[in-house]
């Protein structure tokens, strides 16, 4: 469905080949695209997986996380724009010749430091979450019905005008 909807609206990547080859580096969901300019940060993720999907188990409070299906991809994405002021944004979708499709996003490079856990406790905190499971990162903000993990220090900068920023941490909603 996914492919279908993005040859529809034309929004299929052209030169899938020429962003993998611009591949710098990434993690376990997207790799990350090396540019000239370092305004803006491009993630491809990896062949036909939609990143990562938080489960948070109400009746004994357990989180987990499984693969996450291309609209919970997408809702995560929107999660961290509203919540946290970020600016992801799809860029296309790539489709390889034997079929493999892969989501490119890019965001604002962000320059700063590694947030500490402090930072982040504080920061959340005020938003009305509250720590879950300190071993995974992960919050839930039970009026909404929010939950994240991975707001681990590499995924959390400080800029320069002290604000902290999450640029990689894993949102969902939960039932």
């Amino acid at each position: 469905m996914l492919k279908r909807w993005a040859k529809e609206c034309r929004f299929v990547l052209r030169d899938l080949d020429a962003w993998r080859d611009l591949v710098i580096g990434g993690g376990q969901e997207h790799d990350v695209i090396g540019m000239d300019r370092q305004e803006v940060v491009h993630k491809l993720t990896k062949r036909n997986e939609f990143g990562l999907f938080p489960m948070f188990d109400r009746q004994d409070g357990s989180i987990g996380l499984r693969p996450a299906t291309p609209s919970e991809y997408f809702d995560r994405l929107l999660l961290q724009n509203v919540w946290f002021g970020d600016d992801i944004q799809l860029q296309g979708i790539g489709i390889s010749d034997g079929g493999s499709t892969y989501v490119l996003t890019s965001q604002p490079f962000i320059s700063g430091r590694a947030a500490d856990r402090a930072d982040i406790a504080t920061q959340f905190s005020s938003l009305g979450f509250q720590e879950i499971d300190a071993d995974l990162a992960a919050w839930i903000e039970p009026n909404s019905k929010i939950v994240l993990s991975d707001a681990h220090p590499r995924n959390v900068i400080v800029d320069q005008q002290g604000r902290l920023l999450p640029i990689d941490i894993i949102m969902g909603r939960y039932a």
